[in-house]
């Protein structure tokens, strides 16, 4: 065979169908000129015995399946496939994925530009809207994913942009660069460890970027029991990139056009501007639940817009698409009065799941805030986090919300 110019690999546990439809997605969208290495972790399902015969029906002699003993989790088995890859350039690829037409091309000439890295796309969820478009960071040291959840058309979503930390879902990188950045570091469970491998990237002088012109699907959070493993990998990751991230989701924000607030968990959130929200209320006024609902779903951070959507809804008795939508206000604004009326709505739409949902969120506000003189010292502390950063706009904000506090 001649040599790829490109090795996925692609590590599996269990979740057979997923595999399946991940390898024939990418023998439909991918050019020839690919290697396929599948790494399966002691699968106990029909990928022991449905895998080799797939993949060679797919990809003929471009397939390779390496199967593990034990479940030695994603980036050990990363590490492994990327040991046996033949190709200059690695895509680590999960099988949680569907791909799409032209979606390889595009990260490839990226990857060509001066001083480029690693690369991924745009991930959209099956509605296709956003579910990564980079990885951002908080002074709290929250982590989340940019825009999650806007549509895919949204202007902020297709601007160019530097990032701290892409994910490792769909990653492009060359070989050597993936091992003098250390490759994934084996002792993160499932998690984090793309984090780490994108600082070591950034300290070695490389940037890093999501080429929205490739979009792939991702069905996100398929590995089994990887929730129960966020605290161990945020710790290990606070030992081994101590001062490696630095908060940027506000400076995402202010670039594209958001207003910036400390909410109650004292993290921030990205809000329409207000005259941006006035405009959108008077464009609004008269206008059908359906009419409105299209009007939230292109502004997904505009607060007055889901407010009162979610109003006439619950006003209507459409109980169930009212709590929905205040749990997208919580998601980005958690306060602890929307995340009481989430769970008042939600106990009327009988969804026990959006329910406890804003009863956790609402009691992690109270929690914080039932001792006046601890929740002060954290304001505190964050307003000296941002200093330590030299980072004035969002010392500022944290002055302003120490100084609201003050008033209650």
């Amino acid at each position: 065979m001649q040599t790829p110019l490109v090795s996925i690999i692609i590590p599996v546990f269990n979740k057979w169908e997923l595999t399946r439809a991940c390898l024939e997605s990418l023998r439909e969208h991918t050019p020839q000129d690919v290697e396929i290495i599948v790494v399966d972790n002691a699968s106990a399902d029909a990928t022991a015995s449905e895998l080799a015969p797939l993949g060679q029906a797919l990809f003929g002699g471009r397939f390779c399946a390496i199967r593990n003993a034990d479940n030695i989790n994603f980036g050990p088995a990363c590490n492994l496939g990327a040991q046996q890859a033949g190709a200059p350039l690695l895509l680590f690829l999960n099988n949680d994925t569907i791909l799409t037409p032209n979606w390889l091309p595009p990260l490839i000439n990226a990857l060509e530009q001066p001083g480029v890295g690693a690369v991924g796309p745009l991930l959209l969820y099956a509605d296709r809207t956003v579910q990564h478009l980079g990885i951002t960071f908080s002074i709290t040291g929250k982590v989340s994913h940019l825009y999650n959840g806007f549509p895919e058309k949204h202007p902020a979503v297709k601007r160019k942009r530097k990032l701290q930390a892409i994910t490792a879902a769909v990653l492009l990188l060359r070989k050597d660069l993936f091992f003098e950045a250390g490759a994934f570091y084996p002792g993160y469970r499932n998690g984090f460890e793309d984090l780490e491998l994108c600082a070591r990237i950034r300290q070695l002088g490389h940037t890093l970027h999501c080429i929205t012109e490739s979009t792939v699907f991702h069905l996100e959070g398929q590995s089994p029991g990887r929730p129960t493993h966020e605290k161990h990998n945020a710790t290990i990751l606070a030992e081994r990139c101590k001062d490696l991230f630095q908060p940027d989701l506000h400076r995402h924000g202010l670039r594209d056009g958001f207003r910036i607030v400390i909410n109650d968990l004292l993290n921030t959130s990205l809000l329409l501007p207000e005259e941006h929200d006035l405009r959108l209320q008077r464009e609004s006024s008269g206008k059908s639940l359906a009419a409105m609902f299209e009007t939230v779903q292109e502004n997904p951070h505009w607060l007055t817009g889901h407010e009162q959507l979610a109003d006439a809804l619950q006003d209507a008795g459409a109980y169930a698409q009212a709590a929905a939508i205040r749990a997208r206000i919580v998601k980005f604004l958690p306060n602890l009065a929307q995340a009481e009326k989430l769970h008042i709505t939600a106990t009327q739409a009988n969804d026990t799941g959006l329910a406890d949902f804003g009863l956790h969120i609402s009691g992690s506000i109270k929690k914080k805030q039932s001792d006046r003189h601890k929740y002060e010292a954290s304001i505190k502390y964050f307003l000296g986090q941002a200093d330590k950063y030299n980072d004035k706009f969002l010392a500022d904000l944290y002055l302003e919300k120490l100084n609201d506090w003050k008033r209650k």
